[in-house]
């Protein structure tokens, strides 16, 4: 193994990483777009009668899964390169990076999904769970737990897609340690990191049949906060990272190879068309994503090029696209059917999710530009080792 591709006093840039990152946000953007016309009674092509429910309900997951493994990736190669720069990693120093990046919106919008939007939404079964468990839903959104929410009956609507972002921080909680102790030997420590979080996750399934009355009850909630605590797909991200940094050939080449980048797309092609929802279909998710980000982002003859200005512009909006988008829905629903466009449906939906993407666009650059760049310049002073991406 040789040494990182990059000069030590670099500024580091993967062209690329935008575009995947805004990519992820309008998928997830026209998924909840069908889920919530779904929600609100309304025909939606997310519903299971549907015949585009798979690729309706891909277009999330899969965005999702893509945001894992592309914020494993960053964040693990980001820590690596600060430790051979410097010889440690400056832990306070990279949570308060985290905190200023992504805590004065994810609190905003928290704000604004408890204590206004419900004043403007109409209610339906899902408002009842969540103002009977208004409080308790609170707490865990103060307290960067929202995650948890999906072990209850409770949806926030406004906030409810901020259960990745509780997954990603807590995740991140940890990950500066693990990779100070594991820098020298980081991809053993990756294979024995997967295996132990898909043994926790076996061993509280099989505790849902085997343990008796309220054990296996809370073992069955255990068991979906920790199904969806995607952190295995973080760390194929932080393969990636590694075999990238290291400038691995062997590994490289393998990832680079035509063949390889084939069977890559074409999952993530197929995965639209069928359930992709068996065991361990998480991992595979995270394989092909880990090779789709290392060739867009690193490999000089990859076909797909994916780097520009306007899309390191879009890369720095997804997080507000990704965080404002489902309070968008609401309201445009809201209106839509206040304007009686609901008598056809199909128009219906095309509007909602065009509209969405529109207004959500809009309201996440005044956000990047008037309240986001005031934190983000704090959060410059933090970095030890620079990068050209403000969501890193």
């Amino acid at each position: 193994m040789s040494k990182s591709p990059d000069t030590p006093k670099k500024r580091i840039y993967f062209p690329g990483l935008n575009a995947l990152r805004f990519i992820a946000s309008a998928m997830v953007i026209f998924h909840h777009c069908e889920q919530y016309m779904y929600w609100a009674d309304l025909p939606s092509s997310w519903g299971e009668e549907s015949i585009f429910f798979h690729f309706i309900d891909g277009l999330g997951h899969r965005g999702l899964s893509l945001f894992f493994v592309l914020s494993g990736f960053l964040i693990t190669y980001l820590l690596l390169a600060e430790k051979e720069r410097t010889g440690d990693i400056k832990v306070k120093q990279f949570y308060g990076r985290r905190m200023l990046r992504i805590w004065p919106v994810y609190f905003l919008v928290t704000a604004i999904a408890f204590f206004v939007l419900p004043s403007f939404v109409e209610h339906n079964e899902h408002s009842q769970a969540f103002f009977e468990n208004f409080w308790p839903a609170l707490l865990l959104y103060l307290f960067v737990l929202p995650n948890f929410i999906r072990a209850t009956p409770v949806h926030v609507m406004g906030a409810n897609q901020a259960w990745s972002i509780g997954v990603e921080e807590q995740f991140y909680i940890i990950w500066p340690f693990l990779v100070r102790k594991f820098a020298k030997n980081l991809a053993r420590f990756l294979v024995v990191f997967i295996v132990l979080k898909y043994a926790i996750q076996i061993g509280a399934y099989a505790g849902i049949e085997l343990l008796p009355g309220k054990l296996g009850m809370v073992s069955d909630k255990f068991y979906v906060v920790w199904k969806y605590l995607q952190i295995e797909q973080m760390a194929m991200g932080a393969f990636a990272a590694w075999f990238y940094f290291k400038n691995s050939r062997k590994a490289l080449d393998i990832l680079y190879a035509p063949i390889t980048q084939v069977v890559a797309y074409g999952l993530f092609v197929f995965s639209f068309f069928v359930s992709f929802d068996f065991a361990g279909h998480t991992l595979v998710e995270g394989f092909m994503f880990a090779v789709i980000i290392l060739n867009v982002s690193t490999n000089k003859k990859s076909p797909v090029k994916m780097a520009s200005k306007r899309f390191d512009l879009l890369g720095n909006l997804s997080y507000g696209m990704y965080m404002y988008h489902t309070m968008v829905t609401l309201l445009l629903i809201q209106a839509f059917k206040h304007w009686g466009l609901e008598d056809n449906m199909t128009t219906f939906s095309i509007l909602l999710n065009l509209s969405t993407l529109i207004v959500t666009m809009i309201i996440a650059y005044l956000s990047y530009t008037y309240f986001e760049k005031y934190f983000l310049k704090l959060k410059e002073k933090l970095m030890v080792v620079k990068s050209t991406t403000s969501t890193d």
